[in-house]
């Protein structure tokens, strides 16, 4: 189950910080990717506790967490589809006007 978060959690960080940084202005770039970093660490510690109270208590909760993120993966998967094409992906594609 980590291996698996880990590796979900590896990809995510690479296309998030790819794109965010491609796709946001020049003067808010900064700004956008240490917001990325504050919500992923803070993400991340309310998950530590939440583990905390939850697991001593119930030695199957990491099933819950897993289905958890996968709820979470859904509506993201359904909302990457209509987002914008990355400036890189369309000037390899050849169409340069909209790069």
């Amino acid at each position: 189950a980590r291996f698996v978060t880990g590796v979900g959690t590896g990809m995510g960080y690479s296309v998030v910080y790819t794109l965010s940084a491609e796709l946001a202005p020049v003067a808010y770039r900064g700004r956008i990717q240490t917001l990325v970093q504050v919500f992923t660490t803070v993400g991340i510690l309310i998950s530590y506790f939440i583990n905390f109270i939850v697991l001593p208590n119930y030695p199957n909760a990491w099933c819950a967490s897993i289905g958890v993120q996968g709820l979470a993966a859904i509506p993201l998967g359904i909302f990457a589809y209509y987002g914008p094409e990355s400036p890189r992906w369309l000037a390899s594609a050849g169409q340069w006007g909209r790069a």
